[in-house]
């Protein structure tokens, strides 16, 4: 999937927040087709956005920016970013040595 014409939104496993941060990238292209890319390097397509927001709810995956605004992250916690996806997905994985901290 084309990344520059998507529409990218970030998640986090809510069940793992205590020990460490388990990212998973949603892409959505134009058309409505979905793809997530998870921290184990995996691709996962969907045929629709609902399908995949389904899939990453059942997984107990979050979006990043409701569990700002609810309080449940730190306000400055951004996810990983990198130049290709086998260089993000080392990234994926993010321990959380000293606790979530505000």
């Amino acid at each position: 999937m084309n990344s520059a014409q998507s529409q990218i939104t970030w998640w986090l496993d809510s069940g793992a927040l205590s020990d460490r941060f388990l990212w998973a990238r949603l892409s959505v292209s134009p058309g409505g087709a979905a793809e997530v890319f998870d921290c184990d390097g995996n691709y996962h397509r969907f045929d629709s956005e609902q399908a995949a927001r389904f899939w990453l709810s059942e997984d107990e995956y979050s979006v990043l920016a409701h569990m700002i605004e609810d309080g449940e992250v730190p306000s400055n916690l951004a996810p990983p970013s990198a130049r290709t996806d086998p260089e993000l997905v080392k990234l994926m994985v993010v321990n959380n040595s000293q606790g979530l901290s505000q």
